[in-house]
C-alpha cells in the first residue's frame, strides 16, 4: 500500500471573479521510503496539492475533491476532525517555508516541541517530553540543545529554526516527512547543510519525503523521482536522473535551461516567455501553450494525451514524442 495514494484531485477556490482552479485533475503514489519532488514555478499548484491532501485547507472557500484520496490506510476524504488531527504530526509531518510564522513567538522550542509529543502521546511524561526534545535538537546538530531550549524563536537564526523545525516535524516519528521551500530563506551554506540533514534523516528513519521547490539544484541532490507541475497539473514525471539526461515536457526542458550556470550566448540567463497561466481563466487546452515555442493550433484546444517513455517516465504534450 502506498503511504500516499491520490487519484484525480482538484482543487479550487470561490472569490468573487469567479471560481480559482488551483489544481486539476493531480494524481500521484508515494511509496515509503521513497522521496519524491515536486517542482514547478510558483502558482503552479505544489503546496496547494499537499495542503489539501491533509485537508489543511479551509473549506469553503477551498472546494476540495478527488477520486481517491488516502493517507496510509485512511480515507482523507471521509476523515472527521479527531482522526486528521491524529494523523497530521503523527503520520504525515510537514516543515514549512518559513519557520519564523510556523513557530509560535510568545513561546519557547521546548513548549512547542514538548506540546508535540505529548498532544500525540499524551502519556508521556514532560519531563521525558523535554528529554526527547532535547535528542531531537542534538540529533538536527544544534549542539548547545539544552540552552536552545529555553530560546524563544527570535532568539535563532534561520538555520538554527529551521533545524528547530525539523526536530519538531520528526517528534513524532512521522511515516512521511513533506518539506514545503525548506531553505528558501537560507543562505547557500546553510541551505546545503540543511538538504544534507533531511536526506540523512529521512533515509535513517525510512520515511517517504517530499520535496516541494521551484529549485532544481534541491532537487538534484535529495530526491529520486520528480513529479513537474504547470497550471495545476502534473507535466511530467520521471526518475531524477532521466529529468536531467532525457527531460520531454518543453516546460521541464524550459526550467532546466534557466537554471543558473545555463547561460545563453549574451552571458545571460534564459528566461521563459511570458507569465504563469491565470487560474481564473485558464487556458484552454495544454496549459503551457501560449508559453510554448513549438505549439501547434491543436495545443491550443484539447488536452494532451499521458505519453509513456519508459516504465516510470510519462508526460503530457502533443508535438513532442
Amino acid at each position: 500500500m502506498p503511504l500516499i495514494d491520490i487519484q484525480n484531485l482538484n482543487v479550487s477556490f470561490s472569490q468573487h471573479e469567479g471560481l480559482l482552479q488551483a489544481v486539476r485533475g493531480i494524481s500521484l503514489q508515494v511509496e515509503a521510503g521513497e522521496s519524491v519532488g515536486i517542482v514547478g514555478e510558483s502558482g503552479s499548484g505544489k503546496s496547494v496539492t499537499f495542503m489539501a491532501a491533509l485537508r489543511l485547507l479551509r473549506e469553503p472557500p477551498a472546494i476540495v475533491t478527488a477520486d481517491r484520496l488516502n493517507i496510509t490506510d485512511i480515507d482523507i476524504m471521509s476523515a472527521d476532525k479527531k482522526k486528521l488531527s491524529s494523523l497530521r504530526g503523527r503520520v504525515v509531518a510537514m516543515i514549512f517555508q518559513d519557520p519564523m510564522t510556523a513557530f509560535d513567538p510568545v513561546f519557547t522550542i521546548a513548549h512547542q516541541i514538548i506540546e508535540t509529543i505529548r498532544t500525540h502521546r499524551p502519556r508521556t511524561s514532560k519531563s521525558e517530553a523535554r528529554t526527547e526534545a532535547r535528542e531531537l535538537l542534538l540529533r538536527v546538530e544544534i549542539k548547545n540543545a539544552a540552552d536552545v531550549l529555553n530560546y524563544y524563536p527570535h532568539q535563532l537564526s534561520g538555520g538554527m529554526l529551521q533545524r528547530a523545525m525539523i526536530a519538531m516535524a520528526l517528534s513524532c516519528r512521522p511515516q512521511i516527512l513533506i518539506a514545503d521551500e525548506p531553505t528558501t530563506a537560507l543562505d547557500v551554506t546553510i541551505q546545503a547543510q540543511i538538504l544534507q540533514l533531511i536526506k540523512q534523516l529521512q533515509i535513517e528513519l525510512d520515511m517517504g519525503l517530499i520535496m516541494i521547490t521551484h529549485d532544481l539544484g534541491v532537487i538534484a541532490e535529495t530526491v529520486d523521482r520528480v513529479l513537474v507541475m504547470y497550471g495545476g497539473r502534473i507535466m511530467e514525471q520521471a526518475p531524477v536522473q532521466e529529468i536531467f539526461d532525457n527531460p520531454k515536457h518543453p516546460y521541464t526542458s524550459a526550467l532546466l535551461q534557466s537554471m543558473s550556470g545555463n547561460l545563453n550566448k549574451d552571458g545571460r540567463l534564459t528566461e521563459i516567455k511570458g507569465t504563469s497561466p491565470n487560474p481564473i481563466t485558464p487556458p484552454s487546452g495544454c496549459p503551457f501553450h501560449p508559453r510554448c515555442s513549438i505549439a501547434q493550433p491543436k495545443c491550443a484546444t484539447s488536452s494532451p494525451e499521458v505519453s509513456q517513455v519508459g516504465p516510470d517516465h510519462t508526460f503530457n504534450c502533443w508535438e513532442v514524442s
